[in-house]
């Protein structure tokens, strides 16, 4: 098993190694965009699980090399932001509401909102 920064690492040796390493992140972007393409072929066609996963992979490739071009490492960030997520989705709360019969969807929506108010 591998941790999320050797997983950086190994995708920017690959892409050292392909003679890709220079494009922009736009690039990458548009790259990850036909990924995920293919990702939502293999939900929609009722792919097996392993399939689905492996396109969801090909997506998280592309973040990789996106996130790498900005020049963080993504173990660092995944924290930062999961930190991030826990307050603006705060579990205890939405746990709360969904007791009370609220829908999740109008909750996220709901914290989502707020979080932006909050943050403007």
């Amino acid at each position: 098993m591998i941790n999320l920064n050797e997983a950086q690492a190994i995708q920017q040796w690959w892409e050292g190694k392909m003679g890709i390493d220079e494009r922009d992140k736009l690039d990458r972007f548009n790259r990850m965009l036909e990924e995920v393409d293919e990702l939502h072929e293999a939900i929609e066609g009722n792919a097996s699980c392993k399939d689905v996963a492996l396109e969801a992979v090909d997506v998280f490739i592309f973040c990789l090399s996106i996130i790498s071009r900005c020049g963080y490492d993504l173990g660092g960030l995944f924290v930062e932001k999961m930190e991030r997520n826990h307050y603006k989705y705060n579990v205890d709360e939405v746990q709360r509401l969904r007791e009370e019969g609220l829908p999740l969807d109008n909750i996220l929506q709901t914290m989502k909102e707020r979080w932006e108010d909050e943050t403007i």
